[in-house]
């Protein structure tokens, strides 16, 4: 669809701009919510401490860990926040990539950069948020970040 717009009622100068219509404001509302989330952790730690909001353990979860996880691997702490989180499948995954050990770190002498091994390994400390809307898979989760191996 395409929508005609202008400062004066009038045709000369306007111009014309291209939408699309949407049935429900909810995935920009949530958008919102973790952006201001994400935008306040990170004001309040001066950019030190990374979040992550994952709305379920399905495709819209993983793909959310990924896109922000990531990018945040050398953050010096990390919150990941399951509420409302809506169940799936997919924590497993989530807290094998979490509970990565640190088995070495390299140094440049030319670079202040600092690789790990295994690469992709956040070795700072984190926290879960939950609450009492998350279901199914998303009750697993936070249950498995918090608890340790040997308590099993």
């Amino acid at each position: 669809m395409q929508l005609t717009l202008n400062a004066k009622p009038s045709a000369d100068g306007a111009r014309r701009i291209s939408y699309r219509p949407i049935t429900t404001e909810r995935n920009l509302i949530y958008l919102d919510w973790v952006a201001h989330n994400r935008e306040a952790v990170s004001k309040a730690t001066n950019g030190r401490v990374g979040y992550i909001h994952i709305p379920d353990m399905g495709a819209a979860g993983i793909r959310e860990f990924i896109k922000f996880y990531y990018p945040q691997i050398r953050k010096e702490a990390l919150i990941v926040d399951v509420r409302g989180n809506g169940g799936g499948n997919v924590s497993q995954m989530l807290i094998e990539r979490l509970r990565r050990e640190l088995l070495g770190t390299d140094f440049d002498r030319v670079s202040e950069v600092t690789g790990t091994y295994p690469n992709s390994v956040f070795y700072g400390p984190k926290v879960c948020l939950l609450n009492e809307t998350s279901a199914s898979d998303g009750d697993i989760f936070p249950y498995m970040f918090v608890s340790p191996v040997s308590a099993r």
